[in-house]
């Protein structure tokens, strides 16, 4: 017993510890214990203590109902929860996930890599950036993952299969419409099944934007960076400015916001908004 209260301190911080024990499971102990006493002092001829049982289990569906009502607002007020998380965990730790993942960094956003390449997830550490060596489809993935703050899910792995997998794997934590992966050359092809789309994330950036050609793209020059867009300099000079590349990936029009660029979803930047995006730089 010590010794788990030792890990236990060591593991979570005060405020994880107290809405734990808020939260300590209560009734079971309490309803058995309850059924046994009931029943014996019944048969000593106590009649009335035949309402221990029901009281018992009155008492058990109030502190129910407590929970259900006051944890979450003791979570937001310990600040272990967020109503609308906005980081990402990226599956994908190569080199322009890496780039992507340090101007979400840079802007406040939480980011979490994961990878299976030890050499990927090495870098990204250097770098700074939170990277953990792991399996993303292995079965205890949530159990070794700390998802505070964490939102959605970005699949960018050269491996189409893992990108469709992990998509799917996280569809019940975070919400498809919080799933994300590259196209696959499927995408690219008309009269793709329809109903497929419920399997997948939903495709980052656009269909004609598959990891193969992003990675060509940074292996000649190509960088992501933020740019400001301000009256001066807004969407169509942008677009002008970098006409030789210019793939708009994600959006921030405010602080603690983001929007991801999609297949079916094309965010207008307007002044004042950041823009992540992959392009060659001008000289």
């Amino acid at each position: 017993m010590a010794v788990y209260l030792s890990t236990l301190k060591q593991n979570f911080s005060w405020q994880e510890r107290l809405f734990l024990s808020f939260m300590a499971p209560r009734g079971i102990v309490a309803a058995s214990v309850a059924s046994i006493f009931a029943i014996e002092l019944v048969q000593f001829g106590f009649e009335e203590a035949g309402r221990l049982v029901p009281y018992t289990f009155a008492v058990i569906l109030g502190t129910v109902t407590i929970y259900g009502l006051v944890s979450p607002i003791l979570a937001k007020f310990l600040h272990l929860s967020q109503s609308n998380p906005q980081g990402m965990l990226i599956i994908g730790a190569h080199r322009w996930a890496r780039q992507l993942a340090m101007c979400l960094h840079t802007e406040g956003f939480p980011t979490l890599l994961v990878d299976t390449n030890y050499n990927n997830v090495s870098s990204a550490n250097l770098m700074g950036l939170n990277a953990k060596y792991a399996n993303i489809l292995s079965e205890n993935i949530f159990d070794e993952l700390d998802l505070t703050g964490i939102g959605r899910l970005i699949s960018i792995t050269p491996n189409e299969e893992v990108n469709n997998l992990a998509a799917l794997h996280f569809q019940e934590f975070f919400g498809r419409a919080e799933v994300y992966q590259l196209p696959s050359p499927s995408d690219r092809l008309e009269g793709r099944p329809v109903e497929a789309a419920h399997l997948r994330g939903r495709v980052l950036f656009g269909k004609d934007y598959g990891y193969e050609l992003i990675d060509r793209y940074i292996e000649n020059g190509a960088v992501i960076k933020t740019t400001e867009i301000t009256a001066e300099f807004d969407y169509a000079r942008f677009k002008q400015h970098y006409r030789q590349l210019a793939v708009p990936m994600f959006l921030i029009p405010e602080k603690n916001k983001i929007l991801i660029f999609t297949q079916e979803n094309q965010p207008d930047p307007a002044p004042g908004s950041l823009l992540i995006s992959l392009v060659y730089e001008q000289s």
